[in-house]
């Protein structure tokens, strides 16, 4: 998908994220008031990448791209893609941050091509995933169970991420 030509009309990549600077306001919310710290350092470090971004290739991004939005043929093929409401013409590095959240990342990575990633904008997706998905649940409060899983635990292990993506960077 990275590789063909952007023929589509997408909104750009919004890498102000609003959603997380949201966040900032719920600091003392009951689901995240005992860690109030740890997401303050979060969104401080986003700040600090994202101060740091440099223009990379854009390519048509899914921002969201995972084996639920993914529809296989009896032979084994992607048939479709589902659920592009959050599509951009972005960095390719929005969409795969994904690869992390499984237990494939460097096999992934090694079918994907990967030789040139951006580690600015790999750090950039992996902690505004987190965050943007600790936001959603705390703000909307739904998926108690999720502000940890895909958020704390998304956040904890953004280094150890960057550490085995650093191979496949440029």
């Amino acid at each position: 998908m990275h590789e063909a030509p952007a023929r589509v009309t997408l909104p750009a990549a919004d890498v102000t994220e609003p959603h997380i600077r949201d966040l900032m306001g719920y600091l003392q919310h009951p689901w995240i008031a005992d860690r109030a710290d740890e997401v303050a350092a979060a969104i401080a470090r986003l700040d600090d990448v994202r101060a740091r971004l440099e223009p990379v290739r854009n390519v048509v991004c899914h921002t969201d791209f995972h084996g639920l939005n993914v529809l296989i043929d009896d032979q084994g093929e992607v048939a479709a893609i589902l659920d592009w409401e959050n599509a951009v013409i972005g960095p390719r590095e929005y969409d795969v941050w994904v690869a992390a959240d499984g237990d494939h990342l460097v096999e992934f990575l090694d079918e994907y091509g990967a030789d040139d990633l951006d580690p600015d904008h790999l750090e950039f997706a992996l902690l505004a995933r987190g965050l943007r998905d600790l936001s959603a649940r705390v703000v909307h409060e739904v998926d108690r169970p999720g502000v940890d899983t895909w958020g704390f635990d998304r956040i904890a292990r953004v280094d150890s991420d960057l550490e085995v993506f650093r191979r496949y960077c440029g």
